[in-house]
């Protein structure tokens, strides 16, 4: 980015924020001149924050912030991706009543800063490729240098997602092949805020093995495959804006205003706390024009499985109202498997999770899950093999959004037929047939009017399972893969892993 100060009086930043640790109370930020204010106590019933970060928790502190503004906001500069096929808005901070005038290609448009120091233009950007220069010209003359047009998607979650992509699966080898001129990175900094912040801390990159970087803190491993697949087959420039940390539940990424229309919001302290992560991370970035978002996160909602239907779906909607696009698509990635398997099939927290998440994509519009059960380790929440699950997204984003006519879901089931003695299980998205992978069928379960659960016998017959149990005479309800970590048998001669499920309701979160 080159910066030429024309008229020195009107440039401006307002300093409106302080540092403050994340296990200190968040403020909103005092005003010029004004002592920052005294700690209130937490929200939503949170008994305000602790002194230090809970036992056993090792993350580095966050930092308050998102209020030092300046004349364009960072999440614009050079190396970016404008999206493509719409209107792109482009903001910042200057004297009210100033002029600004933002140029792309051939068009530019004018506006006039607001009352409160924020201007805004929106402009529809050049066709798709590069590279161009964006001029903005007001309190300061600024000019973004090999700027792309494409799609760009926002990639979301907790520390699954933020896993870099040297800590995956053969990282270091992929790390070294990570020359993707056409592929753009933008690492939303974590920082929390108690009211909406007004800027992230990033910049916009050129996905290299410099820029990707090494190990854990490197760029997501997760969007990275899945903005490679996506520019492999799109063919078009393909920002990834990195906005994730690790440990955070989905309260923390949802608004106050969301969370207040919820029953039993889960409170918390730190960067757990509802709503902080949302104020920090995900309004200074709103509404930058995207094509849509990609979501790893739920294990720090295991225990409130059930309560995660209606908060993830009022958070996808919270994030579609902030930035103004309409119902963008969004993409959810079913928990990995993970802990030790059970050898007596019952009640699951992190099942009943998976469940939510399939709930979700089901019902809430143009959304999409990518299941990932055949892909976890046991003995670390953090499983390696990222380039199955960014590739799998990438699969929904491409059938889905691009119209690829192409396999993006393994078997769903569709029916449940009692007969005698057993259950015919019915499933969609079977292409190529029903295959096991590992031997012989297993990880059904059936159970009778008394809700004891007992492993089944399961027989492929078409695109069904039949599935029976010589201690359940009478089978109601059955089960697959209903456990944290499930042995993943069933697949579509696609290979794609079946999407687990449960005939039955309740559970062991239910009421929690």
């Amino acid at each position: 980015m080159k910066t030429k100060q024309t008229i020195s009086s009107a440039a401006i930043i307002l300093v409106l924020t302080w540092a403050w640790p994340v296990w200190g109370q968040p403020s909103e930020g005092p005003g010029p001149g004004q002592q920052p204010p005294p700690a209130p106590p937490g929200e939503f019933g949170s008994p305000g924050f602790p002194p230090g970060p809970p036992p056993g928790d090792h993350r580095q502190p966050l930092a308050e912030g998102g209020f030092e503004t300046s004349f364009v906001s960072p999440i614009f500069g050079d190396n970016m991706v404008l999206q493509r096929g719409k209107p792109n808005t482009i903001w910042g901070w200057a004297k009210a009543g100033q002029e600004v005038r933002v140029t792309i290609a051939e068009t530019t448009v004018k506006t006039v800063t607001k009352d409160d120091g924020r201007w805004s233009a929106v402009i529809q950007p050049p066709a798709p490729g590069g590279p161009y220069t964006v001029v903005i010209d007001g309190a300061q003359h600024v000019e973004f240098h090999d700027v792309m047009v494409g799609d760009v998607w926002l990639c979301g979650g907790q520390s699954n997602m933020e896993m870099g992509l040297g800590a995956a699966r053969n990282g270091s080898e992929e790390v070294k092949a990570a020359n993707h001129p056409k592929i753009r990175l933008f690492v939303v900094q974590p920082q929390i805020a108690r009211k909406p912040a007004l800027v992230p801390k990033g910049e916009w990159k050129i996905c290299s093995p410099e820029n990707v970087g090494d190990g854990w803190d490197g760029f997501s491993a997760v969007a990275y495959f899945f903005g490679r697949r996506l520019q492999q087959d799109v063919d078009v420039p393909i920002g990834l804006v990195e906005d994730c940390s690790g440990g955070t539940p989905a309260e923390a990424w949802t608004s106050a205003e969301t969370l207040r229309t919820l029953a039993n919001s889960k409170s918390g302290s730190g960067p757990n706390t509802p709503s902080v992560l949302y104020n920090g991370m995900i309004a200074p970035v709103a509404p930058l024009a995207i094509s849509g978002a990609i979501w790893y996160q739920g294990e720090s909602n295991t225990e409130r499985a059930a309560q995660y239907r209606a908060l993830l779906a009022a958070m996808i909607a919270d994030w579609r109202k902030a930035f103004g696009q309409g119902d963008f698509p969004f993409y959810i990635v079913s928990l990995a498997a993970n802990k030790q398997h059970k050898d007596i099939p019952g009640d699951d927290s992190w099942a009943e999770l998976r469940a939510a998440q399939d709930f979700v994509a089901n019902t809430v519009t143009n959304s999409g899950l990518a299941v990932a059960i055949d892909v976890g380790d046991a003995r670390d929440v953090h499983s390696k093999d990222k380039k199955e699950v960014g590739e799998r997204l990438a699969l929904i984003a491409l059938a889905k959004h691009y119209g690829k006519g192409i396999p993006y879901s393994g078997p769903r089931i569709a029916s449940v037929e009692k007969m005698s003695g057993a259950l015919k299980l019915s499933f969609t998205h079977a292409d190529g047939g029903l295959v096991v992978k590992g031997g012989k069928l297993e990880e059904f379960s059936v159970c009778d009017q008394d809700r004891k659960w007992h492993w089944a016998e399961a027989k492929i017959v078409g695109d069904s399972v039949v599935v029976s149990s010589s201690e359940v005479p009478n089978p109601v309800a059955a089960r697959y893969a209903w456990q944290a970590n499930p042995k993943a048998m069933l697949f579509s001669g696609a290979g794609l892993p079946a999407v687990p499920f449960r005939t039955d309701e309740g559970g062991a979160t239910e009421g929690k």
